[in-house]
């Protein structure tokens, strides 16, 4: 924990997310060491990853608690970690608003705003049918008939430029290893 600032909580459903979201609170100006990651067996290389318990049977649960939150709050990332779910620590400083925005964007949430109540279940129609006529075809919506698909162009668009650095970052690589 970093000592007098508040930090904030980032839940991501998908590890994708929490990479771009880093990527982002970077060029906010965020250092390394302000940005803390907690996942389960990826394999990646975590620098500043959220302390471990010590002296505990969880001891490889990280130790949500040594951030100054509640007893509850530190359960429920441990449980959310726990699930396999990526957890971002951010210690903004006087970023907070804008830190705040980027993990919201980046599709977080957490103790204080939990994950929205899981969509519709699907049914009613399906991509290319219809209930009164299923010779067009549409967006799946659900049973109440309100589509079931939400499409963001800026996610999408932030998902394509993550994976085009990505790439571009492969390349390099296997270029100076000589295999480009």
């Amino acid at each position: 924990m970093i000592e007098g600032q508040t930090a904030l909580f980032g839940i991501f459903d998908d590890s994708a997310k929490a990479d771009r979201a880093t990527e982002q609170l970077r060029q906010l100006g965020l250092a390394e060491k302000q940005i803390e990651r907690a996942e389960k067996a990826t394999g990646k290389r975590q620098p500043h990853g959220v302390p471990r318990r010590a002296d505990t049977v969880e001891r490889s649960r990280p130790d949500f608690a040594s951030h100054g939150i509640s007893t509850e709050a530190a359960s429920y990332y441990g449980d959310a970690y726990d699930a396999g779910y990526t957890v971002l620590v951010v210690h903004p400083g006087n970023k907070h608003t804008e830190a705040a925005r980027i993990l919201k964007h980046n599709g977080a949430y957490n103790y204080e705003a939990p994950r929205p109540a899981k969509a519709e279940a699907t049914g009613a129609t399906t991509p290319g049918m219809r209930g009164e006529d299923n010779t067009q075809t549409g967006i799946a919506s659900t049973a109440a008939g309100s589509p079931a698909a939400h499409i963001d162009a800026d996610t999408i668009e932030a998902d394509v430029q993550h994976a085009q650095r990505i790439l571009q970052q492969q390349y390099e690589a296997r270029k100076e290893q000589g295999r480009e």
